[in-house]
């Protein structure tokens, strides 16, 4: 008789135990797996130490002086112009699509490439060709440019003595100068059917090296078959050379704005 009543009580411990050995089982698992982050923010101790994998990032993809000089508080990390202002001069990278141009960083200043689509059955491409651009910059050296200001539409690029704003869907490249001296340059020269002209406030002047003065407006047609209208908000004195690129520099530093804009992509057709 005291066994059979033993047993009842004999059969709840065994589950007991067996419930505790599941607890048991249950915190070690969990103490050897990644914690939430919510969790993560109240320790002090390193990621390493909670279970979470290290993770190096590549040389050169730190966010850099370019974003970290002027800008405050959480950085972006995936905004279309992020490779535009973080990536050195002429690097492949430095680029940000703002359709209808392709902006680039080049040593010379901010370039603006004319984009074009290409579509397949398969496929819809945005073509540029970079020699074919139009580059505003400074003669003196540029150097590295950072991020003045940002935003979800565009984003301010500064050197020193200029900025150039960059936003999405605009139809001019913009260069702010203090006390720096213009510069305008494409890789592709003068249009032969040019003659080697350019206009000036609408009267045409010959691209000869000689000192020519601009009120207003300037235009080009390169060997692209593309015309540029380059217009300046202050007069200027500037001198014209097409060898192989189409070169226009200014005499002195001064403080204005230059916006260029593609007035054509087929000028002579």
């Amino acid at each position: 008789m005291h066994d059979a009543a033993e047993q009842p009580r004999r059969r709840w411990l065994v589950h007991l135990a067996a419930v505790q050995a599941c607890l048991v089982l249950a915190v070690v698992t969990l103490r050897r797996q990644p914690r939430p982050a919510a969790e993560l923010l109240q320790h002090s101790l390193h990621p390493r130490e909670l279970g979470y994998r290290t993770a190096k990032k590549r040389s050169g993809r730190a966010p850099g002086a370019a974003l970290t000089t002027h800008l405050r508080g959480p950085l972006p990390t995936n905004a279309w112009w992020l490779d535009l202002a973080r990536s050195d001069a002429d690097d492949a990278a430095a680029a940000a699509y703002a359709v209808p141009y392709l902006f680039e960083k080049t040593g010379r200043g901010l370039r603006a490439s004319p984009t074009r689509l290409q579509a397949s059955p398969d496929s819809v491409l945005t073509l540029h060709d970079a020699r074919s651009g139009l580059v505003l910059g400074t003669t003196e050296k540029m150097g590295p440019a950072v991020v003045k200001r940002a935003g979800e539409l565009g984003v301010v690029l500064a050197w020193k003595g200029a900025l150039a704003p960059v936003t999405r869907g605009t139809a001019f490249l913009t260069m702010r100068y203090e006390r720096a001296t213009p510069s305008i340059y494409s890789g592709a020269p003068l249009h032969r059917q040019a003659r080697g002209n350019i206009t000036i406030d609408g009267r045409s002047a010959a691209c000869d090296g000689a000192p020519m003065h601009v009120d207003h407006v300037i235009e080009v047609v390169t060997d692209a078959d593309h015309r540029w209208a380059v217009y300046a908000d202050a007069p200027l004195q500037v001198t014209c050379t097409s060898d192989g690129s189409l070169e226009i520099r200014g005499k002195t530093p001064q403080t204005l704005t230059l916006r260029a804009a593609l007035l054509t992509a087929c000028a002579y057709g």
